[in-house]
């Protein structure tokens, strides 16, 4: 996989998360992205059956893959912000 480009438009703190998950998957394959994506699904339905009420009432245009990954139960609602600025 090629190197995520840092981006200055984001936070320093989210774009330093987002940059050490990229490293940490850079030599990881397809097969084995896609099963810890399935994981972070499966705990994020979890946590939002379990744990939490999801009170976000905001709704975009999604991408088709991103859409059917949250009918897979991640959730219907895009949280709003830039990660870790939630």
């Amino acid at each position: 996989m090629t190197r995520l480009a840092r981006r200055e438009w984001v936070p320093a703190f989210c774009e330093d998360y987002s940059q050490e998950i990229a490293a940490r998957i850079a030599d990881q394959g397809v097969d084995e992205i896609d099963a810890a994506i399935q994981d972070l699904i499966a705990e994020n339905r979890r946590i939002h059956e379990e744990d939490c009420v999801n009170l976000n009432p905001a709704a975009n245009v999604m991408n088709p893959r991103a859409e059917a990954a949250m009918a897979a139960g991640l959730g219907s609602r895009p949280s709003l912000g830039y990660p870790g600025d939630k």
